[in-house]
């Protein structure tokens, strides 16, 4: 969001990433070139090849991605960068990220110290209910959220396209076909995994819908990333999330301002 602020936005077809006809991105030899030029650049290095560590990293991405645009045509008309994002009418102030932590004052905001906050974004704090709340109200008014997520457990399954949180561990791997009894996720629960480092902002994805099982449970419909590369039941790449999986592994959900109640916006000062 503060990229598309600043710079503003490209559309896919204007702008892959792809170069050479190819279909997939490969970082082999992008990330190894950028850490070269960084690490020296960390170290100090008066000796090193790339004096200008910006120019250095523009060049290679340039290289290995394709220049930015400064122009395109997009259905007829052309546009750069920031009069795209015009033409979008997406507002990026008008979406917020909202957490839920017992370490900060619920209805408050505060920068959340994980690694992927790297530009000190702000994120409200409401209590662990609301967060979920938020999530049903919005969907349900045609809303979708962006997720930041763990997905390290081994009960997330892009094979069996299934996310759970089961009470007793030996059900562990009977969850993934199976429906079985789910842990009880409290507010303190949620704090430990993430203070222990069992819960880290490791991965990014689409809530865009609400499903339910044969017995009228609700689960989040979740867009991963990964495709449909192992998706055994044929899920289209989708997952389904119970909600006590979002409770404990969600770090944070962004969201338009205007999913969120007229109680809970005062409450927050939005």
């Amino acid at each position: 969001m503060n990229s598309i602020a600043s710079k503003g936005l490209v559309p896919e077809s204007a702008y892959s990433g792809l170069l050479n006809n190819t279909t997939m991105h490969n970082h082999s030899k992008l990330i190894p070139n950028l850490k070269i030029v960084l690490d020296a650049y960390i170290k100090n290095d008066k000796n090193s090849a790339y004096p200008n560590w910006r120019t250095a990293v523009d060049s290679i991405l340039d290289a290995n991605l394709g220049k930015v645009p400064e122009n395109f045509m997009y259905n007829g008309e052309f546009y750069n960068p920031k009069s795209f994002l015009k033409m979008t009418k997406v507002n990026t102030s008008d979406y917020v990220t909202l957490t839920s932590f017992t370490h900060q004052p619920y209805n408050s905001k505060f920068i959340l110290n994980i690694p992927d906050n790297f530009s000190n974004g702000t994120f409200y704090n409401i209590k662990l209910e609301q967060l979920v709340n938020v999530v049903d109200n919005a969907l349900k008014n045609g809303y979708t959220l962006a997720l930041d997520c763990d997905v390290s457990e081994k009960t997330f399954s892009q094979k069996f396209g299934i996310a759970v949180i089961p009470k007793n561990i030996e059900n562990n791997e009977k969850s993934l076909t199976y429906i079985v009894t789910e842990a009880t996720i409290t507010p303190a629960y949620r704090q430990q995994e993430f203070e222990n480092y069992n819960t880290t902002d490791d991965h990014l994805m689409h809530i865009i819908g609400l499903v339910k099982d044969q017995n009228g449970t609700e689960y989040y419909k979740v867009k991963n990333s990964w495709g449909t590369t192992g998706d055994r039941i044929g899920n289209g790449g989708y997952i389904y999330m119970s909600k006590a999986f979002f409770k404990l592994k969600t770090i944070s959900v962004l969201v338009h301002k205007n999913a969120l109640n007229k109680n809970l916006k005062e409450s927050l000062g939005i």
